[in-house]
């Protein structure tokens, strides 16, 4: 009777609890594995998103550096000046020498219109008031109103706002005074016959004197950020400057005068490289100084910080210092030289050749 009763007998405690623990730490390791795989399900991909985007940003301002300044002029500054820390609040990483400061910077690039011809100014009239004679038709592809440029007999290129320039037989426009956006080179009647801005060299030298004897389409490109439409930081890029045709002023992205380019950039730091070394923003480069190739940028250094988009919160998010986002974020560095900038410095006749 007692061995029947042995061979009958259940689990004791001990051998229940040891099972029960090893099911736990099977069930645990199993729900740790799920876990981390469904984390990774949603991070790869974000992260995979924002590469992209920092990718395609870079790509696309890569590409307008390379051609800044290319049918200018040899002494036309092809970046747009003193537009350091002027954009909304970015990263602010803090120690970091590059993007330290504060606010993010705008990049303008100046460049002649690839593929629109260029217009002859008609020699025996060529300018009546504030109004130019052309000895062409305008092409269809200048806007109007858009930026075009002025170019003189002394190699000088100024730009302003063109206006009516497919009117009275498209071969009439002007630079209507009063009507000209903040950067405009042709403020005035008098300014328009001096291949220098007046506003920066005050009278205009009688070397300078003289009529414009040719005009082409400028593209006054800026890259800026701004908020998309659901408040996601993004990189805008304008071919006017952001300047609006239609309301005849300048605008922040988004908006007609913006395209967006890449969601999810919260930073861009600019630094500039001219013989003075490299500085935050863009020097201004006078012609008749003696030495005028010294302030051509010849190197261009962009800094763009991406990062997640998204309420979730995913593995390895950190909080920035100036934004106070918390997000995954990376950056990309990458530094161009401009075409234009090394066909100018090619024109170097000092003989220490300085830029060598």
């Amino acid at each position: 009777m007692s061995n029947s009763r042995q061979s009958q007998a259940g689990f004791s405690l001990l051998e229940l609890m040891v099972a029960l623990g090893v099911t736990l730490i099977i069930t645990g390791a199993m729900y740790g594995l799920i876990a981390s795989s469904q984390g990774a399900f949603r991070r790869e991909p974000a992260l995979v998103d924002r590469q992209q985007q920092i990718r395609i940003a870079m790509g696309r301002i890569e590409e307008d550096v390379l051609n800044a300044g290319l049918g200018l002029g040899t002494f036309v500054q092809a970046f747009g000046e003193n537009l350091n820390g002027v954009g909304m609040l970015g990263v602010r990483v803090a120690g970091d020498p590059n993007l330290g400061g504060g606010n993010s910077d705008f990049l303008e690039i100046r460049q002649q219109t690839a593929d629109c011809p260029q217009v002859r100014i008609d020699p025996a009239n060529p300018r009546n008031g504030a109004n130019y004679n052309s000895a062409e038709t305008w092409p269809s592809c200048y806007p109007e109103p858009g930026w075009v440029l002025a170019f003189f007999p002394d190699g000088n290129a100024k730009w302003g706002w063109g206006h009516n320039q497919h009117g009275s037989g498209a071969q009439k426009f002007n630079f209507p005074p009063g009507q000209q956006p903040a950067g405009s080179q042709m403020q005035g009647v008098a300014n328009l016959q001096c291949s220098l801005d007046l506003a920066v060299v005050g009278a205009c030298p009688a070397a300078n004197q003289g009529e414009a004897i040719f005009f082409a389409q400028m593209d006054r490109i800026r890259y800026q950020l701004g908020n998309d439409a659901d408040g996601a930081p993004s990189l805008f890029r304008s071919a006017s400057g952001g300047f609006d045709g239609t309301t005849e002023a300048f605008s922040n992205p988004p908006g007609n005068a913006w395209q967006l380019v890449a969601r999810g950039i919260e930073d861009m730091q600019i630094r500039y490289r001219s013989f003075a070394g490299w500085q935050d923003a863009a020097p201004v480069v006078i012609p008749n100084a003696a030495a005028p190739f010294d302030n051509i940028v010849r190197e261009v250094e962009v800094t763009l910080w991406a990062r997640t988009l998204g309420e979730a919160r995913l593995q390895g998010q950190t909080v920035a210092a100036g934004n106070g986002v918390t997000a995954v974020r990376g950056s990309l560095v990458t530094s161009i030289a401009p075409r234009a900038a090394q066909i100018a410095l090619m024109q170097e006749t000092n003989a220490a050749k300085r830029w060598q």
